[in-house]
């Protein structure tokens, strides 16, 4: 995962949200609960 300068906002976010759900597993994972992010991309459509 890297930046580029306009970028560096959805980045950041993207780490939070990476970060936040391997403490969820981690937390969880005793209890047979298991937890999924999903981290959409640019999406390059038809001007």
């Amino acid at each position: 995962m890297g930046a580029v300068t306009p970028q560096i906002t959805y980045t950041a976010s993207k780490g939070g949200v990476l970060s936040l759900t391997r403490e969820i597993v981690v937390e969880f994972a005793r209890q047979n609960i298991r937890a999924n992010a999903l981290c959409p991309g640019p999406v390059q459509t038809p001007r």
